[in-house]
C-alpha cells in the first residue's frame, strides 16, 4: 500500500492558523486537493479536519473516507471511523484501496511518512505566515530525502510542489 500526502501550508510550513483553524485554504486549491484524493481512491483524514469540514469538503464522494479519531462513531455510506493508525491501515487494506490520500493532521502525515507509505507528497504553498498553528510535520524526528518532480501555480494565487520520497539508501 502506498500514500500520497495533499497538503496545504503556509510559506512558512504550518497547516493550521492557531490550534485547528484552516478556514483560510484557498478555493484555488479545492480542484487539485479533489483531484488528489480522487487520483488515491481513498482518504485518511484526522477527525478534526473533517470535522471542521464535513459538508463542505467531506465526505469526499465516491472513494472511502477512513477518518482516524478517539472517538466511537458509527461507519456511514462513505465514511469509516478508526480508533487509531494501525486500525485505518487494516480497513484501507479491507477496502482493497492499494493507495490513498493523507490529507489531514500533522500526527497523520508523520505516522504515513513513518511507517515508509509515503511515495508522493504535494505541497500547496498559500500566501500566510502564521506566528502561531501546526507544523506539517510536528515532532518528525527522521529524513526524508526528496526528488523534485514539479511546480504548478494555481490561479495566481497558490504554489504546489510535488516531490517523490526517494527509498532510503
Amino acid at each position: 500500500m502506498k500514500c500520497t500526502i495533499y497538503m496545504a501550508v503556509s510559506i512558512n510550513g504550518m497547516i493550521t492558523h492557531e490550534q485547528t483553524d484552516s478556514d483560510w485554504v484557498s478555493e484555488a486549491d479545492a480542484d487539485l486537493f479533489e483531484k488528489s484524493c480522487m487520483d488515491a481512491g481513498c482518504a485518511l483524514i484526522g477527525r478534526q479536519t473533517y470535522d471542521q469540514h464535513e459538508g463542505a469538503i467531506y465526505p469526499l464522494p465516491d472513494i472511502p473516507n477512513v477518518v482516524l479519531t478517539s472517538e466511537q462513531r458509527e461507519d456511514r455510506d462513505n465514511v469509516y471511523f478508526v480508533q487509531d493508525f494501525d486500525s485505518a491501515m487494516a480497513k484501507i487494506t479491507e477496502l482493497g484501496c492499494e493507495r490513498f490520500a493523507a490529507v489531514g493532521g500533522a500526527q497523520i502525515t508523520k505516522q504515513c511518512v513513518e511507517a515508509g507509505l509515503v511515495d508522493h507528497i504535494s505541497v500547496s504553498v498559500h500566501p500566510y505566515i502564521f506566528g502561531e498553528g501546526r507544523p506539517f510535520f510536528d515532532d518528525f524526528k527522521g529524513r526524508c530525502d526528496l526528488k523534485f518532480k514539479g511546480v504548478k501555480f494555481q490561479d495566481n494565487e497558490i504554489i504546489v510542489l510535488d516531490y517523490e520520497i526517494l527509498p532510503k539508501q
